[in-house]
């Protein structure tokens, strides 16, 4: 499970603020990246705040990296940091 809140200290310096939120940007469109055991990179897109996604992982994986990116309201993407989780079985 990985929520997004899509506010500036996820994404970096903010770009505009939401009237009805003022700590958040305003997205139109949030991506989670991730790639498990170095294998092809997946995604999946929300489009509604907040942003959180449900991903299943394989049985036996042993790393994850994930991200976000955004596309938002003034047409700009904006990449999160990469992040990396060490599963443990």
């Amino acid at each position: 499970y990985a929520f997004s809140q899509a506010n500036s200290t996820m994404f970096g310096e903010q770009i505009r603020k939401d009237l009805q939120a003022t700590s958040h940007v305003v997205f139109d469109i949030v991506v989670l990246h991730w790639v498990v055991d170095n294998d092809k990179e997946e995604t999946i897109s929300g489009t509604m705040f907040p942003f959180d996604f449900s991903v299943p992982l394989p049985d036996g994986c042993a790393t994850v990296k994930f991200w976000f990116s955004g596309w938002s309201s003034t047409g700009t993407l904006i990449t999160s940091e990469h992040y990396t989780i060490d599963v443990w079985a």
